[in-house]
């Protein structure tokens, strides 16, 4: 499903977005699932949409999370499902 979703939003991506970031744990078994997307799919994103800042952030113990920001917008959090 995260490949398909790659796929469409590729050069796409910085149409409607400013910036992204994706808070994550290096370790825990919670952020396996960020981890895995970022392995899978950050390159073919980054190579669709190369001035668009994709940011990673990693931190020890935290939940994964990804911030969206929107033109002049606040930014929007969505934190991933255990």
């Amino acid at each position: 499903m995260a490949a398909a979703a790659v796929r469409v939003i590729g050069p796409q991506l910085s149409r409607s977005l400013r910036e992204v970031r994706l808070h994550l744990c290096q370790t825990s078994g919670a952020s396996r699932g960020a981890r895995d997307f970022i392995e899978q799919h950050y390159v073919s994103l980054k190579r669709s949409n190369p001035d668009f800042p994709f940011l990673i952030r990693e931190c020890s113990g935290v939940q994964a999370r990804l911030w969206a920001r929107y033109g002049p917008n606040p930014e929007e959090a969505m934190v991933q499902a255990p």
